[in-house]
């Protein structure tokens, strides 16, 4: 997995991974956020579709939503600085 780390030591990484069952082949662009849960919740609530739910790995917790138009988009929680 690589990773990408700005002028102030934080950053989102990257790699490349498996298509999850029931999804089509796609980029999956990252975004920070506080509560993967809570923008899990609001994503659904908006029309998406969650394709993994909240996933606490040894070094960042994730989430993956499709939007109403079947994008994905990747959510990192962020960690305290």
């Amino acid at each position: 997995m690589a990773a990408t780390v700005n002028v102030n030591g934080r950053g989102i990484p990257g790699g490349v991974g498996a298509v999850y069952p029931n999804t089509r082949s796609w980029v999956t662009f990252y975004v920070e956020t506080a509560d993967v849960t809570a923008s899990l919740a609001d994503a659904e609530r908006l029309g998406g579709r969650v394709v993994m739910p909240r996933t606490e790995l040894p070094d960042v917790t994730l989430g993956i939503f499709e939007d109403p138009e079947g994008h994905a988009i990747g959510l990192v929680e962020a960690k305290p600085a």
